[in-house]
């Protein structure tokens, strides 16, 4: 090979490497740029849940989740001492449960979760945080036992009056698994209360597991608090929901509560409803853990709100003429909302204007509440 080929064969060959040095500067760069894109994109939306349900508290997406810190994940069920206990003549022991955004078993919590009592003590719930409440669960506390539903940001105290299992959750964050465990005396119905709980974490949004590890801890028998004298005194009422309305002597018109529709997950069928005044609606629950409630500001003034209890029907005599809206409360934040109109909609721009400050605090579903107000007339 002459000295001449020879430099060309260099020249070549250090062109060839230089250009593949080059590309795999670049190639890193760029996928440099698409991770921090990535990374600004997850925050990006992250931010964006957080800001839309700011009024119910905070969300964790998935990707926040997993760059918690591993001592979070790996934290015990809270624990079932109380966090003031006050000794009250005649009833038992007051036990303090709080309502809070975030706690040592994450976001969204009750602390402590589950909780030990003997019958005849009393429960309080104090919201720690802002928009939370606490309701027992049809069906997943003892037979007989007296239901309770406290009001939003408001404390409620509970006398707990038979023995077994009690779950309860917050309201408008129960698609977020904000529910609570509370064990009177022996965990006699433990097994029928865990079958449906089972139903009840397939609605969760996120933390699936959670209550199923707080059912664990509530079947430890060796944590069974023996059961106080019946209490002498007069039992701390619970907040009883709405009654339902008479039938007026209109049309029967039947809403169906559902998880899947023509129109997507969680809604109410049909969505919109031109009725007369006078006229009755009948609210179904075909699928479970759903309710029906007017939202205030949202009807008519002076029409008579409405709330069922859930996983029960209800009925609404409707007695003003106008717009109303309603929603299923524990999946609110899912957009669960429905539409009925009385007569002429005489209130619909008023309607509107609440209706969008109501859609901002939606986690999906935005524009649900905006369509179905579209085809008012």
């Amino acid at each position: 090979m002459s000295q001449e080929q020879d430099q060309i064969f260099f020249r070549n060959f250090s062109l060839i490497v230089g250009g593949i040095a080059v590309t795999m500067l670049l190639f890193f760069i760029l996928a440099k740029i698409v991770v921090d894109d990535d990374e600004a994109q997850v925050k990006m939306r992250a931010d964006k849940v957080g800001e839309i349900t700011k009024p119910y508290g905070n969300v964790v997406t998935d990707s926040d989740q997993q760059m918690m810190d591993s001592a979070a994940e790996s934290a015990e069920v809270a624990t079932t001492d109380t966090v003031t206990n006050e000794s009250v003549a005649g009833t038992g022991i007051v036990h303090v449960v709080e309502m809070k955004n975030e706690g040592a078993d994450g976001t969204m919590v009750f602390e402590p979760a589950v909780i030990n009592v003997a019958v005849g003590d009393t429960v309080k719930f104090v919201p720690t945080d802002q928009f939370h409440n606490s309701e027992s669960i049809a069906g997943l506390i003892p037979d007989g036992a007296t239901p309770w539903i406290s009001e939003m940001s408001k404390e409620v105290s509970v006398t707990v009056d038979k023995e077994g299992v009690y779950v309860y959750q917050c309201t408008p964050h129960a698609a977020m698994a904000m529910v609570g465990v509370i064990v009177a005396g022996n965990p006699v119905n433990i097994d029928s209360v865990k079958t449906d709980a089972s139903k009840l974490a397939g609605t969760f949004m996120m933390n699936g597991d959670r209550l199923d590890s707080y059912l664990v801890k509530a079947a430890d028998t060796s944590a069974v608090v023996e059961s106080a004298p019946a209490p002498a005194t007069e039992e701390i009422a619970a907040v009883e929901p709405a009654a339902e309305m008479a039938s007026g002597a209109g049309t029967v018109h039947t809403v169906e509560m559902k998880n899947e529709g023509a129109d997507g997950t969680m809604l109410f069928e049909p969505a919109v409803l031109n009725v007369a005044v006078g006229d009755t609606v009948e609210f179904v629950p075909t699928d479970q853990f759903h309710n029906s409630e007017s939202i205030a500001g949202l009807i008519p003034d002076g029409a008579t709100p409405w709330k069922g209890e859930m996983n029960q029907k209800v009925t609404a005599t409707i007695d003003k003429e106008g717009v109303y809206v309603y929603q299923c409360l524990p999946h609110a934040a899912m957009a669960m909302v429905g539409v009925i109109v009385a007569g002429e909609p005489a209130n619909l721009d008023a309607i509107k204007t609440g209706a969008s400050t109501m859609s901002g605090t939606f986690m999906m579903n935005n524009d649900r509440l905006d369509k179905y107000l579209s085809q008012v007339e």
